[in-house]
């Protein structure tokens, strides 16, 4: 996601586990600090596309315990899947330059390729895809919900064949809306 803005974009390329997943931890500190009204001990993640990689990077940190669950939606969960991905200038805009060689981009994204930290996942997620994705393939979904299984992590898949990066279509979206409320009441209303 380019998000905010060209500099902001830069500033992540090659830090994309890095710097965005440090902001996080220093905002929930400030909120810890700060804002006493907030319950952070009854705390949910939940991110899509990019927020969705987030999400996938930071339940394998000891961060995410700071978390009662987790929800990724249509996320990058491994760098190789990212061959079959509608955007070949998705690799420009995610490593600078490199989308005349994926081998280069792909030795690059190792470092920050959640898939190799998935055993050390041990909070509840709830992940959620479109089958006709092609911009994170749905396969990336299914192989996140497959390492938290292989984990013996409370997990749920969400799939709907019929949405691509986004859950547009209004009863598929009131679904969504409804499984990811319940997943969050769930964990957090004990």
């Amino acid at each position: 996601s380019i998000g905010y803005n060209e500099e902001f974009k830069e500033a992540a390329i090659r830090e994309i586990g890095g710097r965005p997943y440090h902001d996080i931890e220093k905002c929930f500190a400030y909120i810890q600090q700060n804002m006493k009204c907030a319950d952070t001990s009854n705390a949910v993640a939940l991110g899509g596309s990019y927020g969705g990689y987030l999400i996938y990077w930071l339940a394998g940190r000891p961060f995410a315990r700071n978390f009662k669950a987790l929800v990724a939606h249509a996320g990058m969960f491994n760098a190789a899947a990212l061959y079959a991905s509608d955007v070949p200038e998705i690799w420009k805009v995610l490593f600078g330059g490199y989308d005349s060689d994926p081998a280069q981009i792909v030795k690059v994204f190792e470092k920050w390729d959640p898939a190799q930290f998935a055993h050390l996942w041990q909070t509840p997620i709830l992940i959620t895809h479109g089958g006709l994705d092609k911009r994170a393939p749905p396969t990336m979904g299914l192989a996140a919900f497959t390492a938290a299984r292989m984990k013996g992590v409370e997990s749920k898949f969400l799939s709907f064949p019929d949405e691509g990066h986004l859950v547009l279509k209004p009863e598929n979206s009131l679904q969504w809306h409804r499984v990811v409320i319940d997943w969050m009441k769930k964990h957090t209303l004990k």
